[in-house]
């Protein structure tokens, strides 16, 4: 039985599946996620002989072409955007720190509040220190820091993962060199995202599902795609890494 995954790597396209071959002849649970939608599996024998047609060769033929071509302007672009993303103004509003970590208990329980969720442990002064630590990055990245983001969201929107981790890792940089008490916590949810990112491009690979940059955004997928690889955690004003 071969997956789609293995049909890609062969040559073959979506549209091409399902136009000469159709319905799967096995669907099978995912053997790395079990919360994964079923594998869809084609019987080797019916592959090979429907890649032995002459329509299905020139089919093969022409997807091969246009994506050698996509994959070239994909290249160009996000080289591009890589390029801007390095080399983008972002300003970062410093205040004192027990000031940004005072802004960011109240933005923390105004969120939680809005939500209406009445379990909630509220933040304070006398918090988990790492906690505290962790809504005042949070605060300073959604609330006292500004950039390009029309580049941002376009980087997101085509699947430039490249330029997205260029201005993430920025973001962080500048917020420890800024912040020196908070350089631990800002290395913590950087390599948390560079782990979420793993995680999520194995679920996609998995899944057979398009790529997208981000866990639980996944404009290029859509609600298909989205549904089937889930957010790490809930957003939040503050308190979501």
């Amino acid at each position: 039985m071969l997956s789609v995954s293995t049909l890609k790597a062969r040559g073959w396209t979506r549209t091409m599946i399902a136009r000469f071959l159709g319905e799967p002849d096995l669907l099978a649970g995912n053997p790395h996620y079990a919360c994964a939608a079923p594998m869809r599996l084609y019987a080797q024998s019916r592959v090979l002989a429907a890649e032995a047609r002459p329509d299905v060769i020139e089919a093969k033929a022409v997807a091969a072409r246009r994506s050698a071509s996509a994959q070239a302007a994909a290249l160009c672009q996000a080289e591009q955007l890589v390029t801007r993303a390095t080399s983008m103004p972002i300003t970062l509003v410093t205040l004192p720190l027990a000031m940004a970590r005072a802004r960011a208990i109240a933005a923390y329980n105004s969120y939680q509040e809005t939500m209406g969720l009445e379990w909630y442990t509220p933040a304070s002064e006398e918090s988990d220190p790492a906690f505290l630590e962790r809504i005042t990055v949070n605060y300073i990245r959604h609330e006292l820091m500004s950039y390009d983001a029309d580049l941002d969201g376009l980087a997101r929107k085509i699947g430039v993962h490249a330029a997205v981790t260029v201005i993430r890792r920025r973001v962080y940089d500048l917020i420890a060199l800024a912040y020196p008490e908070l350089a631990q916590e800002c290395a913590r949810q950087w390599q948390r995202r560079i782990a979420e990112q793993a995680l999520h491009s194995a679920m996609v690979a998995a899944n057979d599902l398009p790529p997208c940059d981000v866990v639980g955004t996944c404009p290029v997928g859509g609600a298909e795609h989205a549904a089937q690889v889930p957010r790490q955690c809930a957003p939040s004003a503050a308190g979501c890494s």
